[in-house]
């Protein structure tokens, strides 16, 4: 029995290793990975280089990095036929709702923000931005969370600001609803300076 212990606990550890649903970036922060776990099938999410993914049509992952609830998210995002994206805040990742949290959604036409389903803020893009046509242009996007203060700010508007009932956020989690991919490039999650 004494012999077996030993080479159960090394398959347990390999077998979680290997979970296809779970993947780690880089973070700027020299000791700390940005942990990520595919909400949807594990092959709509594919890491393609240390700090970068695409979410294929249908595809929802979730990211975070350990012990971070005031952190500030940012990311080029490319469109390779995606008409829209959906980002949301969270303090849980399990048992996702997309009406529970925040909610901001971008598309050609504009970015809306919601809490618990209710819209908080709309702006409309200027007529000669647009975030999907152009399929091989870098697209900004950056959130601050820090308490009941979230920031986001993109290429079309330098920053939407809400106060929210939220305390503290979590997970951000990445929804690609549209019919084609969505490419996430330099992706950092780190503690606020403020």
């Amino acid at each position: 029995m004494k012999i077996f212990a030993p080479i159960l606990i090394a398959v347990v550890t390999l077998l979680s290793s290997c979970n296809p649903y779970r993947y780690e970036l880089m973070s700027t922060d020299s000791n700390k990975f940005i942990d990520g776990v595919c909400i949807s099938h594990f092959d709509k999410i594919e890491k393609t280089d240390k700090n970068s993914i695409t979410i294929k049509p249908g595809g929802i992952t979730s990211l975070r990095q350990r012990e971070l609830t005031n952190f500030t998210f940012q990311a080029n995002f490319q469109s390779s036929g995606a008409t829209s994206l959906k980002v949301y805040l969270r303090t849980v990742r399990h048992e996702f709702d997309e009406n529970i949290g925040i909610r901001i959604e971008i598309s050609d036409f504009d970015i809306k923000i919601f809490e618990n389903d209710k819209l908080r803020a709309e702006e409309k893009h200027n007529l000669t931005d647009n975030y999907f046509r152009n399929k091989h242009a870098l697209n900004y996007l950056k959130i601050i969370s820090e308490g009941k203060s979230i920031i986001i700010e993109t290429d079309c508007h330098p920053k939407t600001h809400i106060h929210s009932e939220l305390t503290l956020s979590e997970y951000v989690i990445l929804q690609n609803d549209s019919e084609g991919d969505l490419n996430f490039i330099g992706i950092v999650i780190e503690k606020n300076n403020n």
